[in-house]
């Protein structure tokens, strides 16, 4: 069975994956094309709908990974769609939350804010970090 690590949109994906070549960061299977037609499909904040586009581009390509790499995933709802085994849960303080949620309206990245915002709040059971070289020193066990 593949494996996950569930981290919050905005607290590190992309960073953690290409430091360590074990970790893939599910945003890094889309390509561009797909990534614009997700935003578009993101609709009024209806993630559970924007997650059902998601699956239909991402179901073979997560299903062809090696399994020996870690999906790094946003929300437990992916890993239970992909069938994927959670192996950890964390997600950034809502206070440093802020500083990430500000840059991206400072950028006119209002998908982004407003994916992670919501992504932050359904993920009800994640543990807490409290900044990124913290959860490198978390991710480092798994790897």
């Amino acid at each position: 069975m593949k494996k996950t690590i569930i981290i919050s949109p905005g607290c590190g994906k992309t960073t953690l994956s290409k430091k360590y070549k074990k970790l893939i960061d599910i945003d890094s299977l889309l390509t561009k094309n797909e990534k614009i037609f997700l935003k578009k499909h993101f609709i009024n904040g209806n993630f559970e709908k924007h997650l059902e586009k998601e699956y239909n581009i991402l179901k073979n390509k997560i299903k062809n990974l090696n399994d020996e790499l870690i999906l790094l995933t946003n929300h437990p709802i992916q890993a239970e769609k992909y069938q994927l085994k959670i192996i950890g849960n964390y997600k950034l303080s809502r206070d440093n939350l802020e500083k990430i949620l500000n840059d991206r309206k400072k950028g006119n990245d209002f998908f982004h804010n407003d994916i992670t915002l919501i992504t932050w709040y359904l993920n009800k059971d994640s543990i807490i970090f409290n900044s990124f070289s913290d959860l490198d020193k978390i991710i480092q066990k798994y790897i």
